[in-house]
């Protein structure tokens, strides 16, 4: 399974490897970070193959169209899958 590691990258001196990952990851982190934390990060590896389960209260899952704004986000992340 190949992981996304900018900081592999730019230690191999890949750059170009690291700005291609960069591209794929900043809508994704810009998402987590203008949102509920937890909430954003659950909701996001829920997404990928490792669930982790729903919020748990008094945290609020996110509403449908901010799920539905992180899945658009996190589509070039989970084509690499």
């Amino acid at each position: 399974q190949r992981q996304m590691c900018i900081r592999d990258s730019c230690q191999g001196e890949r750059y170009a490897e690291a700005l291609a990952l960069w591209s794929r990851l900043k809508t994704v982190s810009r998402f987590v970070w203008t949102h509920p934390f937890n909430t954003a990060i659950k909701a996001a590896t829920n997404m990928t193959s490792r669930s982790v389960g729903p919020v748990r209260r008094p945290v609020l899952p996110l509403s449908d169209e901010d799920y539905a704004a992180l899945e658009e986000a996190m589509a070039p992340v989970l084509a690499e899958q």
